[in-house]
């Protein structure tokens, strides 16, 4: 395109309705940065020639928004939108001319379960201001509240903690409350069925490391977005055995 070079990081080897869907958005309250720099790192290493980068382009299809909030962000709101709403309190009824980026990210959304497309991770990137660590605020049950329920939607997150000092675990809150329930992670767990849906909050200041606090550098947020995806591989795989446990003990 205009003479620019174009490379096509788009698998061949699996079909892509047999791939599973991971959904990723950032900077909906606009002065929240560290969701930019996760997402930078994860772009970077996603579009790589490693071979973990080609196998997750194997198994996955990422949609990754990475600012969807840019009027905000560029009149310097902190939370708003140009028009003055909190984006991530709209999503049970976003308008079309007032919060366009919700009301047609909800219809991206639609058009994947429709057409039988299942969403295995929807991530909300956010920074935090008052806490140390990375955390995830997600929801207390599985979209199917099933016999495996509670520990389905905490078993990403713990899986997480293991990896990285940064993420904690105990930080992690499974819980919608009244004042959420308008959020991306809330209603895209109720109206979708994403048992994965969560906000991911990232501290603008520190990790805790013992007793003491680790001031989080630029690398680190990149570094927090690369094991999310190496995790993810992992979450994947456990997904599978487990597949195949529940065919052989029906047989």
């Amino acid at each position: 395109m205009l003479g620019n070079s174009y490379y096509d990081y788009s698998s061949t080897k699996y079909p892509l309705r047999r791939r599973r869907v991971i959904l990723v958005t950032a900077r909906v309250h606009a002065s929240e940065v560290t969701g930019s720099f996760e997402v930078e790192g994860m772009l970077h290493f996603l579009t790589s020639s490693h071979s973990l980068a080609v196998h997750l382009r194997d198994l996955f299809v990422f949609k990754v928004i990475p600012m969807l909030n840019p009027e905000g962000t560029l009149v310097g709101n902190s939370r708003a939108s140009l028009t003055g709403a909190d984006l991530n309190r709209r999503w049970d009824q976003p308008d079309e001319v007032l919060h366009p980026q919700i009301f047609y990210l909800k219809n991206l959304i639609k058009l994947l379960i429709s057409s039988s497309r299942e969403i295995l991770l929807f991530c909300d990137l956010h920074s935090h201001t008052k806490k140390n660590n990375a955390f995830i605020y997600g929801c207390n049950r599985a979209a199917n509240d099933n016999f495996c329920s509670w520990t389905k939607v905490r078993l990403l997150p713990r899986m997480l903690a293991t990896k990285t000092p940064i993420f904690s675990y105990n930080d992690c809150v499974f819980h919608i409350g009244k004042s959420k329930w308008r959020t991306a992670r809330a209603v895209v767990w109720k109206e979708f069925g994403v048992t994965n849906s969560f906000t991911l909050e990232s501290s603008v200041f520190g990790y805790l490391k013992g007793d003491r606090v680790v001031r989080l550098e630029v690398k680190d947020y990149y570094d927090l977005s690369l094991t999310l995806l190496e995790t993810l591989m992992e979450y994947n795989y456990v997904l599978e055995l487990s597949l195949i446990h529940i065919c052989r003990c029906r047989r």
